[in-house]
């Protein structure tokens, strides 16, 4: 295994990636399983150093072989020899920690395609309720969302295989086996049944939605300015960190503010419910906001698993007052986020504590598969470890209502939050609310627009 962070001090570029294209991280996607990794440059096998050889190991590598030869020879029935390595290692890694797993080829493979920016695929996402395949999530632009797919409806049956006679987890293999260039689907929707075809296609995944939120200030008595301009905050939402994310971010916000229709007094950066994505993305967004200081640190045993990243002098929205948004579920890169612009005073938290994933993970390749292994611990620039801590609010704000108001989002032809939405969104009401009061802004609701 070699890994590229092999200095002490990093230094990043936001907007210009620093990183061999032969090496990639991966951080951990609550439910999804991706893993909070450093850089690591990938190859087939990997051989063991000598170093971290011994007697006693050896043995017990013995020990095994023995097993699994007695198991090859007697066991009652087959099993083929993939199999039962592929169970000795599962069995390993459970001895280790909840994080620590290992990759089969078809695994690991998912992960570099999701961290990447983009998979081969149709632009559909499907959940199973009550034994129903539907259709959860539509890429826009996609073959799908191109075609007419819609949110909810029934997936029967794929490429003439009736989807009630298989599991859930053989229904996805189906949806992912990228040996079918064309996808043909039996779908219902309000009874009615129809088939199509679709064409995979390279589809990128967008990671970050931005908007301008302009301020209604109907209380004020100032004149009316002869142009148009509008004063307002951005909200910017990233949903996971991958290799496109610190571009578009930055691309997207210096869109806003260089906009002659907008004039910005802050920003609002929602991570809730963000599982966190690639270390080096979660760096250069930190960055964007930041002059200098440390943004994370992380020790480990070995030499290559201790690494310092520090800001880069230039931010895009100097002086502007920013607010975070986290929960519960905002964990891993986005802590490192979260921690940075915390605790080097450049943004407020507002919200609930969030999750505290603090061990880095290395992804390993092997032949057939990979290793996910626990080697760090990151910290936050004061030294704070965050696992199973977490990084707490500067305001705390219930969100209980956000998982409806983003419900209500996605069932609707806005592809953006409109401006009613922060009225259903307590921590996003509470957060615009903090910039008006630090901008001495009149504190007024937003209100949903005129029903047509």
């Amino acid at each position: 295994m070699s890994e590229l962070l092999a200095n002490s001090e990093h230094q990043n570029n936001p907007s210009k990636k620093a990183f061999s294209k032969q090496a990639f991280s991966l951080g951990l996607l609550l439910g999804a399983g991706l893993a909070l990794v450093l850089l690591l440059q990938p190859s087939p096998v990997v051989d063991l150093p000598q170093a971290h050889q011994n007697p006693e190991l050896s043995n017990s590598i013995s020990l095994i072989e023995d097993a699994l030869q007695q198991i090859n020879s007697d066991y009652i029935q087959e099993i083929p020899a993939e199999q039962l390595a592929e169970a000795a290692l599962r069995g390993i890694f459970q001895e280790l920690d909840t994080h620590s797993k290992y990759l089969n080829e078809e695994s690991y493979n998912k992960l570099v395609e999701q961290t990447d920016g983009e998979f081969l695929g149709v632009g559909i996402e499907i959940e199973e309720s009550a034994g129903r395949m539907l259709i959860s999530s539509l890429v826009p632009d996609s073959p799908a969302d191109q075609i007419g797919l819609q949110l909810g409806d029934e997936i029967v049956a794929i490429n003439g295989q009736n989807l009630n006679t298989i599991s859930y987890v053989q229904v996805i293999s189906l949806m992912h086996d990228a040996s079918e260039s064309v996808l043909a689907l039996n779908l219902l929707r309000a009874e009615n049944a129809f088939e199509v075809q679709l064409t995979r296609e390279i589809i990128a995944i967008d990671s970050i939605k931005t908007l301008f939120i302009p301020h209604a200030d109907v209380l004020s008595n100032q004149t009316e300015k002869n142009d148009n301009t509008q004063t307002g905050i951005a909200y910017a939402r990233i949903t996971h960190f991958n290799d496109y994310t610190a571009k578009d971010l930055e691309e997207n916000l210096l869109a806003i503010k260089n906009s002659g229709d907008s004039s910005l007094y802050g920003l609002i950066l929602d991570l809730r419910n963000n599982p966190g994505g690639l270390v080096e993305a979660a760096v250069e967004v930190a960055d964007l906001f930041l002059e200098k200081g440390t943004i994370v640190s992380a020790t480990g045993r070995a030499s290559d698993a201790d690494f310092k990243f520090r800001a880069k002098k230039g931010e895009i929205l100097a002086t502007l007052p920013i607010v975070v948004l986290i929960n519960g579920s905002t964990a891993s890169a986005a802590e490192i986020v979260a921690a940075a612009l915390k605790e080097q005073d450049r943004a407020t938290l507002v919200g609930k504590n969030t999750y505290g994933k603090g061990l880095v993970q290395t992804i390993i390749p092997i032949q057939n598969g990979a290793l996910k292994l626990t080697t760090s611990r990151y910290y936050t620039p004061s030294g704070l470890s965050i696992n199973e801590r977490g990084v707490r609010p500067d305001i705390k704000s219930t969100d209980s209502d956000m998982l409806i108001a983003m419900s209500e989002l996605s069932s609707s032809t806005q592809q953006t939050l409109p401006h009613y939405m922060a009225v259903k969104d307590p921590t996003l009401l509470r957060g615009w609310q903090f910039l008006n009061g630090k901008t001495s802004r009149n504190q007024i609701a937003m209100e949903a627009p005129d029903a047509k």
